[in-house]
């Protein structure tokens, strides 16, 4: 049994099968996430987004009203990139006991020859899906993680 038992005990994660099983419960907790709200600074403008990034809803406070357009725009996009930002950590919460055993999987590759070495560095690298891109935004995620969104930046 692997040191990885946060995930979940009964999951051997050195078997493929438990890497398997683990991948595919990830994936139903990232699901069950479903939506995920950011709120803009001034808390006028509350947005909506799946966990992979998609705006699905919006609410505008009856003061937003009276706002020029410029200025309204602002805190729509900047509710939306924190519900983004909230997703995203979400997302990684779920995933980051993978993440864990993965790097724990690279350590491990101490010793072993530099090409057999790269190549399973390789394979472990590309197999981890993206769950915060969008294929419309390759660099969606950019930066995402560094700091919460402010309707005041440019």
């Amino acid at each position: 049994m692997s040191d990885d038992h946060r995930f979940d005990p009964d999951l051997d994660l050195d078997s493929l099968e438990g890497q398997a099983e683990a991948f595919r419960r990830a994936r139903q907790a990232i699901d069950s996430i479903g939506r995920v709200d950011g709120v803009s600074d001034n808390g006028l403008v509350r947005a909506w987004v799946t966990t992979s990034g998609n705006l699905v809803d919006i609410e505008l406070a009856d003061d937003t009203r009276y706002m020029d357009r410029d200025r309204l725009s602002r805190l729509i996009v900047a509710a939306a990139q924190q519900a983004s930002f909230n997703a995203a950590l979400k997302v990684a919460e779920v995933l980051e006991p993978l993440e864990q055993h993965r790097q724990r999987l690279i350590e491990d590759l101490e010793g072993t020859d530099a090409f057999t070495a790269a190549t399973l560095r390789n394979v472990t690298a590309d197999a981890l899906p993206d769950f915060t891109g969008t294929s419309a935004d390759p660099d969606f995620s950019h930066g995402l993680f560094r700091r919460s969104w402010r309707a005041d930046e440019s």
